[in-house]
């Protein structure tokens, strides 16, 4: 089983991260990926990458466990290889970050301010606001914890959903 997650959980990897720096090739200035689209392209290549899931989760139904395939294995499997691919999903956004977009999150924040300050928030709210994200932005520029923390925050989530979809699929029903 271990040689399955590995191999799926790599290959989900290569899917998002290489998406994430095409996307940022085609699209030219690393900034759009702040932009509303640049989500879009982010959370499809996600789901796209997550496909592989279904496909481990079948291939070791078929292999080892045709009549006795349960929930919480299928969930296991997912899981596992949700955790391989977010792993290098976070090595590769921070080699990309720092290498091709080093202002991205500056960018990100003053995007998400100028929108808020189209709000009806009152002035102190849109204050405290852009305070809280200037700290925020603050600490994920200079702690490389945190970053990777938030990075694998970002996907883990789309993973564990498509796990939890997957499993019940192929498992075995009881006659």
């Amino acid at each position: 089983m271990s040689r399955l997650i590995i191999v799926y959980g790599i290959i989900a990897g290569a899917i998002v991260v290489g998406i994430m720096f095409l996307g940022g090739f085609f699209m030219g200035d690393p900034e759009h990926l702040s932009e509303p689209y640049g989500m879009l392209i982010g959370f499809a290549s996600m789901i796209l990458s997550f496909s592989t899931i279904f496909v481990a989760i079948r291939s070791y139904k078929m292999q080892f466990a045709p009549n006795d395939m349960t929930f919480l294995k299928g969930l296991q499997i997912g899981l596992l290889i949700t955790v391989v691919a977010s792993l290098i999903y976070v090595a590769g956004w921070m080699y990309y970050s720092s290498v091709y977009a080093p202002d991205f999150m500056e960018n990100y924040v003053q995007a998400i301010i100028e929108e808020y300050d189209k709000s009806d928030a009152s002035p102190e709210e849109k204050a405290a606001h852009k305070e809280q994200l200037i700290s925020d932005m603050e600490l994920y520029n200079t702690n490389p914890l945190y970053k990777m923390f938030i990075t694998f925050t970002e996907i883990f989530p789309v993973g564990l959903i498509i796990s939890l979809i997957a499993a019940p699929i192929f498992m075995s029903r009881k006659k």
